[in-house]
């Protein structure tokens, strides 16, 4: 067994770990969906056709991308399987792992390149929630939407997404689909915070790569918040 970072196991195989400097390469291993496109090849060997099964992808689409990944350096040709015609390639990653160090990165700071590399996938999120949520509320006869702001009982300021001022989305009605995206602002021990943390990546643990099912976005998110102004 490897050792286990941030709730994930690692490899036991350091020597497969290539750290990258080369600009294009850094590039593409910045972009979250180039990443997608590079998962399939990674520890196991692809054809191209193999590839865009597992991804969705059209062919010949994802043959240019793994042309250029083959060029930056990120993928090989391991060998060639013969049949009637052209012979067809198969094509492996350069190492099983890559690390890519924060001083090779285009950005001023760590905290512009993780808003960088979250940024998309924020979209996509946002893109399935909102298209999702609004069709239901549509369908309820609730075509309007907007945001309410308001006091709660307890005195916090509330922001939330609603139909209207008198109907909030309830999201956890049984009829609703299965959408969230939510920021809260809590305050927490450190006891708690640590547990919270524990509990947030056993919930990924078990619900990471199920299968069967519709594709979803899932975000977590915890870490002290800077106090503003002053």
């Amino acid at each position: 067994m490897g050792r286990k970072l941030g709730g994930v196991e690692e490899p036991e195989t350091p020597s497969s770990w290539l750290e990258v400097t080369d600009p294009g390469m850094v590039r593409a291993l910045s972009d979250p969906e180039a990443r997608r496109v590079l998962a399939p090849f990674v520890g196991q060997e692809r054809t191209v056709s193999q590839a865009a099964a597992e991804l969705g992808m059209d062919g010949n689409a994802l043959l240019m991308r793994v042309r250029r990944f083959v060029r930056l350096g990120l993928l090989k040709v391991v060998r060639e399987e013969p049949r009637k015609g052209r012979a067809v390639k198969v094509y492996r990653a350069v190492t099983d792992g890559f690390f890519v160090p924060y001083t090779a990165s285009p950005f001023d700071t760590p905290e512009a390149w993780l808003v960088a590399d979250y940024a998309e996938r924020e979209r996509r999120l946002a893109r399935g929630a909102m298209r999702t949520g609004l069709a239901w509320g549509e369908a309820r006869g609730m075509p309007t939407f907007g945001k309410r702001v308001f006091k709660r009982p307890d005195g916090v300021l509330e922001a939330d997404f609603a139909f209207s001022f008198g109907a909030g989305a309830d999201l956890l009605a049984a009829e609703a689909p299965a959408v969230a995206s939510y920021f809260v602002e809590t305050e927490l021990d450190d006891e708690s915070a640590k547990q919270l943390q524990r509990e947030l990546f056993d919930l990924l643990r078990r619900y990471t790569r199920r299968g069967g099912g519709k594709r979803y976005l899932l975000r977590l998110g915890l870490a002290p918040a800077e106090q503003s102004g002053g």
